[in-house]
């Protein structure tokens, strides 16, 4: 009872791995779930009522109600054994702050805007060219995801989508759309 996960990243390669079971009464007062970042491969989580759950990052089938503000996508961890994010991942700057001061490498943590998972990404980490769907070049693709948020706060919309002004305004707006078309064309390394 009173089972808490938070700021947790988990990659399951196994073919029957599950990010988490919570069965046999599961309840709000049974497990809370915050910041979590999970992909598996059968599914990312089971529960067999509804519990309380926030600010997830779930990839893979989950057999259970979303919480508020979670979300099924895929994390984008650098690799199955490199659980640090992709500068395009959905759980940069997204997270529900929970007062931790430094991630589980001793990072700062900010107290605004922190990270899902376990690993807060720096800001010298955080590529400077816009290309969304990792191909290499800022395209029509990279244009048509900012759009899709066009006029939405950060969070829920990913923090690297406000790509403008320099200093970023907390809203996908013009001068983001403005940026990107300025960067169309250009080869991201």
């Amino acid at each position: 009872m009173n089972t808490t996960l938070s700021n947790n990243s988990a990659y399951l390669t196994d073919a029957n791995s599950q990010g988490f079971v919570c069965y046999s009464g599961c309840s709000p007062t049974v497990l809370h779930t915050r910041n979590n970042d999970v992909k598996a491969v059968l599914k990312a989580g089971y529960a067999d009522a509804v519990f309380d759950d926030g600010y997830g990052v779930y990839s893979s089938p989950t057999q259970f109600s979303l919480g508020p503000s979670s979300i099924q996508a895929d994390p984008l961890f650098d690799s199955p054994t490199n659980l640090h994010l992709d500068a395009t991942s959905p759980a940069i700057d997204t997270g529900l702050t929970l007062g931790y001061s430094t991630d589980v490498e001793g990072n700062p943590v900010p107290s605004d805007k922190p990270n899902r998972g376990a690993y807060e990404v720096q800001a010298a980490q955080i590529a400077a060219c816009p290309d969304f769907d990792a191909d290499g070049y800022v395209d029509v693709t990279d244009i048509s995801r900012l759009a899709a948020w066009l006029g939405s706060p950060v969070p829920p919309a990913p923090a690297q989508y406000d790509i403008a002004p320099d200093q970023p305004d907390g809203f996908i707006d013009i001068t983001d759309i403005a940026r990107m078309t300025g960067l169309f064309g250009q080869r991201c390394s």
